[in-house]
């Protein structure tokens, strides 16, 4: 009986590798998406985050751009779900990871902290410690990573013991999750981490809904993720206006990247990807997954090159009136010299540990 337990491991492992090599070039594909939709939201958010009046074509361009390429985030969680959690059971699974992610962490933390003057100890031990916690916004997303690994175990435990139900009620839980934050987020706790743990656990649906069915969002059309994208988009679009309407003030709530609204969006992107994968051909996607290789590198330091560098300084600022060709020339400039920066990196000796 145990021999037999052991081949059906054996065949599933091996199926289950078919898979995720068979789809090498739709992963690689997504991730760069993912990477890009990113850089693209922190370079819009000025735009939204800056101006006092919202009802402006400044403000529209700038909610327009984050509310159609906000969709980064849920893809990484996804992808992490797809292409880690069987492998979590593997011996010295953690110790990998850790070193994958906790050490250019680490080492970009501290390039960060020297950057914002974290290490001026005249300011006191608060002001270092800010090392592992504010020292750049882009970082919380990190945190929020490697508590969900730790979360996979207890994941595991309940797939496993029934599929369908696991999915159902984490449906439900998801779901009274993001009502409760979008009626009633005024009373969370501030702490910054009650909102690791708090995104951690919102997030483990990704990792269930990406374990369970993404196969099955694989097998939809295109016209179902156009559909699914445009959903989330206009639904941030409008209901981002609506609320701010409302309310007179600042409320960014439907742009959070947890929403129900965005995960669908995100099933959306997945499937025009996988299309879009097919059409490119063999030539485009060996590039970008070449690209694909330096994303994370890419991630850590793109806040970094938008801040501190000469896109800053350019002659012409946010509040130019070409705001539309400036995103995207920023998000460009931006993917570009991080991407030459983080391959250079990769080239020096221990530089596949930095990234």
């Amino acid at each position: 009986m145990l021999k037999n337990i052991s081949q059906s491991q054996s065949t599933t492992n091996i199926q289950q590798e078919e898979y995720l090599n068979s789809n090498y070039y739709l992963f690689n594909n997504i991730r760069v998406f993912a990477t890009i939709s990113v850089i693209i939201g922190h370079a819009s958010n000025p735009l939204m985050r800056e101006l006092t009046s919202f009802n402006k074509a400044e403000w529209w361009i700038g909610n327009l751009f984050v509310s159609f390429f906000l969709s980064g985030l849920p893809l990484f969680i996804i992808l992490s779900g797809v292409l880690l959690f069987d492998k979590s059971e593997k011996p010295g699974f953690y110790i990998a990871r850790f070193k994958r992610i906790f050490i250019p962490f680490l080492f970009w933390n501290i390039i960060y902290g020297f950057i914002n003057n974290i290490f001026d100890y005249s300011k006191g031990l608060d002001n270092t410690l800010n090392l592992f916690t504010t020292n750049s916004y882009h970082f919380w997303f990190v945190y929020v990573i490697l508590i969900l690994y730790i979360f996979f175990p207890i994941l595991s435990f309940f797939i496993k013991k029934n599929k369908n139900k696991t999915l159902l009620y984490a449906t439900l839980f998801y779901l009274l999750l993001n009502i409760c934050y979008i009626f009633y987020n005024q009373i969370y706790p501030s702490s910054i981490l009650f909102n690791f743990l708090f995104h951690a656990i919102i997030y483990s649906y990704h990792i269930v809904v990406s374990v369970i069915a993404f196969k099955w969002i694989l097998q939809k059309s295109f016209k179902a993720g156009t559909v699914l994208y445009l959903f989330g988009f206009l639904i941030s679009l409008f209901g981002t206006y609506f609320i701010l309407n409302m309310e007179g003030f600042e409320n960014v709530t439907l742009h959070k990247s947890f929403n129900a609204h965005l995960l669908l969006k995100a099933f959306g992107a997945i499937i025009i990807i996988k299309y879009l994968t097919n059409i490119l051909g063999e030539t485009v996607n060996r590039h970008t997954s070449r690209v694909s290789k330096y994303c994370f590198g890419i991630y850590f330091i793109h806040v970094l090159v938008l801040n501190k560098t000469f896109i800053k300084s350019l002659p012409i600022s946010y509040n130019f009136s070409h705001h539309f060709i400036l995103i995207g020339l920023n998000s460009i400039i931006c993917f570009s010299v991080s991407l030459f920066i983080i391959y250079l990196l990769s080239k020096l000796p221990f530089g596949k540990y930095l990234f």
